[in-house]
């Protein structure tokens, strides 16, 4: 085990005038507990291993689109707002985002306000179910969130995301005008 030098040698004593210098204040003294080297050993193969299972595997290999099936983008207004929007002109049908409610129900759980959607892919079918919700984010600004309503299996899960993205594209266009 290594020494640590005293904060006597570190720090020169500062003389003042007809005293002689004294250091006054408790010593540190570090001790260690049994098996700290085999503990700092085992920890350093664990950063190790972690880091090996993200170059081959990838950190986020175990995502599955049906569980975590969220998809978020931001837009300014307030909540209410937003959803008056959503529900004014009888639905929405864009970028294969089709919404026929004019109504949406609130999820206190979540809460946010949720409205039935299909969601369209290509060269795909039947349509996916989707929530299309709107929760706050700050008093000026809301969230546009579109996830999956089944927990089914879905064909295709993989262009989901980017189908999603450009639906909310849309309708995040849709409420700026």
């Amino acid at each position: 085990m290594a020494r640590r030098p005293r904060s006597d040698d570190l720090l020169p004593a500062v003389a003042v005038a007809g005293r002689t210098p004294r250091r006054s204040g408790p010593t540190v003294v570090l001790v260690e507990p049994p098996f700290a080297a085999q503990l700092r050993r085992l920890h350093e193969q664990l950063v190790r291993a972690q880091r090996w299972h993200g170059v081959v595997f990838g950190n986020h290999r175990d995502t599955n689109p049906r569980l975590r099936s969220v998809v978020e983008h931001r837009v300014r207004g307030p909540v209410t707002d937003v959803v008056r929007q959503l529900c004014a002109d009888g639905g929405i049908e864009l970028d294969g985002l089709i919404a026929d409610e004019r109504v949406a129900h609130y999820d206190a759980v979540d809460r946010e306000y949720r409205i039935r959607a299909r969601l369209r892919l290509v060269w795909s079918w039947p349509q996916l179910p989707m929530w299309l919700s709107v929760g706050e984010l700050s008093s000026t600004q809301s969230a546009l969130r579109l996830s999956l309503r089944s927990r089914k299996r879905v064909r295709y899960p993989a262009r989901y995301f980017h189908a999603a993205h450009a639906a909310l594209d849309g309708v995040a266009a849709r409420l700026v005008r």
